[in-house]
């Protein structure tokens, strides 16, 4: 229904592969979500999350646990739990974790990124 108000924990959204550490769709058109999409992403010390652009997206990348990096065209920005980091739309970034411990993102995307639902799609669509 419209207007409903809807709980999803992380883990239960829906599990995308494609460019590194583990990343969940939480609320993305899949689920409903039209107009903002928030991903929840796990990457374990020395993973990374691939350097990618989203065409149409701004990307708000909220660090709640560890450290790592942030590459953009060949810059290294260090980053820690407790920052946000503003990707506009066709910005090239991707995610390092240099630290001992989990690094965990929620990342905000507006609008939705149609690329990764796509990817998503194809990946589901090979495992069954």
């Amino acid at each position: 229904m419209s207007g409903d108000i809807k709980i999803t924990k992380f883990e239960d959204g829906a599990l995308y592969k494609r460019r590194g550490g583990t990343m969940h769709f939480v609320h993305w058109p899949g689920s409903g979500s039209k107009d903002i999409a928030v991903h929840y992403l796990q990457l374990e010390p020395g993973e990374e999350f691939a350097e990618h652009i989203h065409e149409e997206s701004i990307d708000v990348i909220t660090l709640i646990q560890g450290k790592g990096e942030i590459i953009s065209k060949g810059v290294v920005y260090q980053v820690e739990a407790g920052q946000s980091i503003y990707v506009p739309p066709k910005t090239p970034h991707g995610a390092r974790n240099t630290g001992t411990e989990t690094l965990i993102s929620i990342d905000v995307l507006t609008p939705p990124d149609p690329v990764m639902y796509a990817e998503l799609a194809a990946d589901q669509a090979k495992e069954s």
